[in-house]
């Protein structure tokens, strides 16, 4: 069933894309790491895109940031008043990729590239969505909204989005929030009603509070793709927040799996913009050279350090597991920290072994450490179920499934986000029998009603009809495919 599920989302986000239907998900998107982008920039350098296929030279990426289209004397001229340049450098400067916006906007990084190069207009809704995410000032909103959908030019938009002394994370919706947050740890939190995760928010409150008597917990929190785990973070974070506890969070990226370090070098970036100087230069001068080989600011802000020897490389990695916990527990200033890694079943195995310290050290300090991970993934994943494992024995971590949503609680869901054209009678019924209960389904559904790209069938009080019919043989052939 779990197997079978995954196809139905996996079909299901594909047409959404194919039809550019933002596809809600419960939790995503904040801003993007300086490293993290560095390392794309490098990627990009080498005519590398994400997925691993060539872009071509550099001149030909010099054109496409030039973005040249028929016109003008010669053939050719900027298109400063295309409302997709303008999203580009809008973007940009808040330091966000095209899958960071797309998370944060419910919608793909390919739906965003296809805005950008004005090969795709956005629904209103969607439009709205870019405009709360990208901070665009309230009396900008209305020609905002008008150049995404073309009823004229972007030329009445300010080109430069953010002023140059303007922290950009602070330009951001919610950044009293988000800015220690990871990027995708909930995007559509705010938009989309928290509901069924009442006892597993509970509980984690509850550890919380209970940092105070000086030790620590380790929490695992599983579950399938769209079930929730992200959102159920931002909640806890937000909780956190209003307590005035610092929290550290971070993603792992199925993309940077074959990339060292990648999640550790976001989390060590994060800590240094809440550590002190004075308590960062207090730390050991092996342990500050082994996070300076990592992160070079720390050379910056705690000069010279010490040669490290590539003798021992395993003595190394063992150093710099220490002094990536020592760097969290000098943050933490005195108080209680909650860190949180979401998707570590994409974790390196470097990195795994940092976070694998972690959390067995949490035990020793108020610290509470939420792993959270793809479940179906265990199955599959030998190195994942070791892992798992491992953390489950060495630091007593708490295990904590997601489940599916009840009926009453996608009769919730649907209630708040339905609008007045969706009122047909038994709607949630039909959700929840089409979606078996899954979040990110329901809502991709919802909105797709939304917006009017699904259109409700007639069928029987039997039958589960929602979806159209050709989606629905296209389900068909896909389950026929999966092994039983």
């Amino acid at each position: 069933m779990a197997m079978g599920m995954a196809v139905l989302l996996g079909l299901v986000m594909e047409t959404c894309l194919a039809a550019a239907v933002p596809c809600l998900a419960v939790g995503s998107g904040f801003g993007v790491a300086d490293q993290r982008a560095a390392n794309r920039l490098q990627r990009a350098a080498r005519g590398v895109t994400q997925s691993g296929t060539r872009t071509g030279t550099a001149d030909q990426a010099g054109k496409l940031e030039r973005v040249g289209c028929s016109g003008g004397s010669n053939g050719v001229h900027d298109r400063t008043d295309s409302f997709g340049y303008w999203l580009r450098r809008r973007r940009k400067a808040l330091d966000l990729t095209q899958e960071a916006l797309g998370r944060r906007v419910s919608c793909s990084g390919f739906t965003i590239r296809k805005i950008e190069a004005d090969e795709r207009r956005p629904s209103r809704r969607l439009a709205e969505r870019l405009a709360a995410a990208l901070a665009v000032p309230e009396d900008e909103r209305r020609d905002f909204l008008a150049a995404a959908r073309a009823l004229h030019g972007a030329n009445r938009l300010q080109l430069e989005p953010v002023p140059a002394a303007t922290d950009a994370r602070a330009a951001r919706p919610g950044a009293s929030i988000r800015s220690s947050l990871a990027p995708d740890i909930g995007a559509a939190g705010d938009a989309t009603p928290f509901v069924g995760r009442s006892r597993e928010y509970g509980l984690l409150i509850g550890l919380i509070a209970r940092l105070t008597a000086g030790t620590g917990y380790t929490v695992l929190i599983e579950g399938e793709p769209g079930i929730g785990k992200s959102r159920l973070l931002h909640e806890v974070a937000r909780y956190a927040h209003a307590q005035d506890l610092p929290v550290l969070a971070t993603n792992c990226y199925e993309i940077e799996r074959a990339m060292p370090y990648q999640p550790v070098i976001d989390l060590v970036t994060r800590t240094l913009d809440r550590v002190s100087a004075a308590a960062l230069c207090n730390l050991a001068p092996v342990s500050l050279a082994e996070l300076a080989a990592l992160v070079p600011e720390v050379g910056e802000r705690c000069p010279d350090l010490p040669q490290l020897s590539n003798d021992f490389p395993e003595a190394r990695q063992a150093r710099l597991s220490r002094a990536v916990d020592q760097l969290l527990d000098a943050s933490r200033g005195g108080r209680p920290l909650v860190l949180m890694v979401d998707d570590i079943q994409w974790a390196d195995d470097a990195s795994a072994q940092v976070l694998h310290t972690l959390a067995r050290h949490a035990a020793q300090r108020p610290m509470l450490v939420i792993y959270a991970y793809r479940d179906e993934e265990v199955d599959s994943d030998e190195r994942l179920a070791q892992r798992v494992e491992s953390l489950r024995r060495d630091s007593d971590a708490r295990r904590m499934p997601l489940a599916r949503l009840d009926y009453a609680d996608t009769e919730r869901l649907v209630a708040a986000l339905a609008g007045a054209n969706l009122d047909a009678p038994g709607l949630a019924e039909r959700l929840h029998r089409e979606t078996e209960g899954n979040p990110f389904f329901l809502m991709s559904i919802l909105q797709s009603l939304s917006e009017g790209e699904t259109q409700l069938e007639s069928r029987t009080s039997d039958a589960a009809g929602l979806l159209p019919d050709a989606l629905r043989a296209a389900v068909r052939l896909r389950l026929a495919h999966v092994p039983k």
